[in-house]
């Protein structure tokens, strides 16, 4: 009998010696993903009057300011007010002073933006350094000094390109209109919708 009782003390003692009777387990984060951007990443041209957006595949859990604070543009923080939109899935952000004509820009995340599902979004990249860099068209006033962005003259993009490029798919449409991964001159690009997403025409990009 006291060999009986001894053993039924024993889970109570282990229990006891590892602190407590009640332990919580807490579980690896898995990795989050971003789906789409704009400006994509290595997209050339864009707008200074441009709100950058950010779409993931999970709603994110942190509150604006918490955004704002890890959101990097050009290795600052604090740099856009950032507003959640659709149910947290997206992200808007503002610049505070605007972008500037003829600028190269990259966005980071200082540290890992949290999600839904106990999701971990780290800092995104489709080709070359890591985040998303982009660089904004020159000004349309006419004056050089104030339009030029290289201070040589070349060709920086010939839509169809040269070699008789066409759009290919490298994996089937998505449905409801949403962007389409393409292969343009070499690289990975998304294109939203209205833009020509058809296999083989022309890409039509918008007027800004």
């Amino acid at each position: 009998m006291i060999y009986k009782n001894t053993l039924a003390l024993l889970p109570a003692l282990i229990l006891a010696a590892c602190g407590g009777d009640e332990q919580t387990i807490n579980q690896p984060a898995l990795p989050g993903s971003l789906i789409y951007s704009f400006p994509a990443d290595g997209q050339a041209e864009v707008s200074p009057k441009a709100k950058p957006v950010l779409r993931f595949a999970n709603a994110l859990t942190e509150d604006e300011a918490t955004l704002a604070g890890k959101i990097l543009i050009n290795g600052q923080a604090n740099q856009a007010s950032v507003t959640l939109v659709d149910g947290g899935r997206s992200l808007e952000l503002t610049p505070n002073a605007g972008l500037s004509l003829g600028t190269d820009y990259t966005i980071e995340f200082a540290a890992p933006l949290l999600a839904e599902g106990n999701r971990e979004i780290a800092t995104p990249n489709a080709f070359g350094p890591a985040g998303i860099q982009f660089s904004t068209r020159g000004g349309l006033s006419g004056i050089a000094g104030l339009d030029n962005t290289s201070d040589t003259f070349a060709v920086a993009e010939m839509i169809p390109s040269a070699d008789g490029f066409s759009g290919q798919w490298i994996s089937p449409p998505s449905a409801c209109g949403s962007p389409s991964p393409y292969i343009r001159n070499g690289r990975p690009w998304a294109a939203p919708s209205p833009w020509s997403t058809v296999p083989g025409k022309p890409f039509r990009q918008p007027s800004w």
